[in-house]
């Protein structure tokens, strides 16, 4: 009889530790399950960052490049647009009075709103490019945004500064043209134009020696 209670008991305990163990075996494997979620759940959020990050970066390349390919065209044009400035002043346009009205009025009319409009547009396009980069700055993580927006400023700040510079010059070598224009229509009843067309004889010398002051002004600025 004691050895049958001892059975049972055995049993019993057996039975227990069974039970124990697979209930600890399911926490410890309920544990692990939810660690690896955590991990994976911290993999994707990390993956998504880096993607977010990739593509932010990628689309400030894009607009760099656009930037550098847009002043780029805009630049050549407008050196092939400025070579009207240096023909307005040939004296075959002023081989008559009424030639040198015709190609003030064109020169002011025409030749200097061209140039200048062409300018504003270059300048413009900074506006433009920093409107984008602010706007792909928001999809930025914001430990890379301050950073990333101070070197954006860096760089179009260089770049605008260089080109603001260059034409407050060329403004300066338009109204240069403008002062010798203008001096050959105040003086057209008081030279003649050599039969090469290439040169202003004037009557007197002193219009001489000023024609050749304001050309200078012009080389100057060249």
């Amino acid at each position: 009889m004691f050895a049958s209670r001892y059975r049972v008991l055995i049993s019993a305990l057996l039975a227990v530790l069974f039970v124990s163990g697979v209930t600890f075996g399911y926490a410890a494997y309920r544990a692990h399950q939810h660690q690896e979620m955590l991990r994976q759940e911290q993999i994707k959020k990390e993956h998504a960052i880096a993607q977010q990050r990739r593509e932010v970066l990628d689309a400030f390349g894009v607009i760099v490049n656009d930037l550098v390919k847009t002043l780029a065209k805009q630049a050549g044009a407008y050196r092939k647009k400025r070579i009207i400035l240096f023909h307005s002043v040939e004296p075959i346009n002023f081989e008559t009075p009424d030639y040198a009205k015709e190609s003030y009025q064109m020169f002011l009319q025409s030749v200097v709103p061209s140039l200048r409009a062409s300018a504003d547009e270059m300048i413009s396009t900074f506006a433009r490019a920093d409107k984008k980069a602010e706007e792909a700055l928001t999809r930025m993580p914001e430990d890379m945004r301050d950073d990333l927006r101070q070197k954006w400023k860096n760089m179009t700040r260089a770049k605008m500064d260089a080109y603001i510079s260059f034409f407050e010059k060329e403004d300066k070598l338009i109204e240069a043209h403008r002062d010798l224009i203008k001096f050959y229509v105040t003086h057209s009843q008081h030279f003649t134009i050599s039969d090469d067309l290439k040169t202003v004889v004037f009557d007197d010398q002193k219009d001489a020696k000023r024609e050749k002051e304001l050309k200078n002004a012009i080389k100057l600025l060249q």
